[in-house]
């Protein structure tokens, strides 16, 4: 006999993986999440939006084109020893959502972008939910590799195949975001690749900077990177750890490093040294483009009294 769950108004479990499976963003990021409650032993809890003013019952096996139903149950047969529970909202997918993000572990949303008018519709939930949750947003892309490559005009050979990637500022927020990608690389069995970029505008006067201004602020940024590293590896001593610092813009560079990565790791709200990694700026751009899973961990100022960095 099929499992699935009734979609009734039941409260999301505390500490549960969260994911929408409003279409047209569900398949990836529901066995993402599936796979993240199974791996992490927390329930699955499913968020189905009706956008409109009346409240409707939804039945899976009735849904308007019937996917929804078939990509539930086949998790549930994929994974059978998950506990789901799930519920029906009305109104806004990204209101629901962050509100269920108070009490989630992790909220997942899907993305299809293969126009720009469904990029447009991607940022008007991935990223208000992503600059709104109370917990780490994973957003997934149903996108072949090819076409995610080609969007993001990165090479489609992966330089870290299967690492967690995290994009870092000079800023103590980034600490909350390397909490979230070491514990992933550890968990996955993967290596750990961060990220530093800054760069200078030609009305900076770049150009006519002399070496030794060079050589001084790659070694500033370096030693800003070495002092939120530290620790990290004796937490983590299984976790491979490499860097990328780089006189370059953070999209690009984050892009190219996260081609075949497992996840991408981004922080929200960081104002440092580096090119800033601002939510609405590089964050966009990088759920946007990336061709892997990216999770946004929000800042602590967001999260107050939840898990901070240990």
């Amino acid at each position: 006999m099929r499992r699935k769950p009734e979609m009734k108004n039941q409260p999301a479990p505390p500490n549960a993986i969260v994911v929408g499976v409003a279409r047209p963003w569900s398949a990836a990021a529901l066995d993402w999440a599936a796979d993240e409650a199974v791996a992490t032993s927390r329930p699955l809890h499913l968020v189905h939006v009706i956008e409109g003013f009346h409240h409707t019952p939804v039945d899976l096996d009735g849904d308007v084109d019937g996917s929804t139903a078939v990509e539930v149950t086949g998790v549930l047969e994929s994974h059978p020893s998950l506990r789901v529970t799930a519920h029906t909202d009305t109104g806004s997918p990204a209101g629901a959502l962050v509100a269920a993000s108070r009490t989630a572990e992790t909220l997942v949303v899907g993305a299809t972008a293969h126009t720009l008018l469904k990029a447009v519709v991607l940022g008007s939930v991935a990223l208000q939910v992503a600059a709104h949750s109370f917990c780490p947003v994973v957003v997934v892309h149903d996108l072949e590799p090819s076409d995610s490559d080609a969007r993001a005009g990165v090479r489609a050979v992966s330089t870290h195949p299967g690492r967690v990637v995290v994009g870092l500022d000079a800023s103590e927020r980034s600490v909350r975001a390397l909490a979230y990608a070491f514990e992933q690389a550890s968990r996955r069995q993967v290596g750990l690749t961060a990220v530093a970029c800054w760069a200078w505008d030609e009305s900076d006067g770049f150009l006519a900077l002399p070496v030794p201004v060079w050589e001084a602020t790659r070694e500033q940024q370096r030693r800003l990177v070495a002092e939120l590293l530290a620790g990290w590896g004796e937490k983590y001593p299984d976790v491979d750890v490499q860097t990328r610092l780089e006189q370059a813009r953070t999209v690009p560079t984050l892009l190219e490093v996260a081609v075949g990565a497992s996840l991408l790791v981004v922080g929200t709200r960081g104002r440092g040294g580096f090119d800033g990694l601002l939510l609405g700026s590089v964050s966009q751009r990088v759920i946007e483009r990336a061709s892997c899973p990216v999770a946004v961990v929000p800042a602590p100022d967001l999260d107050p009294g939840r898990r901070g960095p240990k």
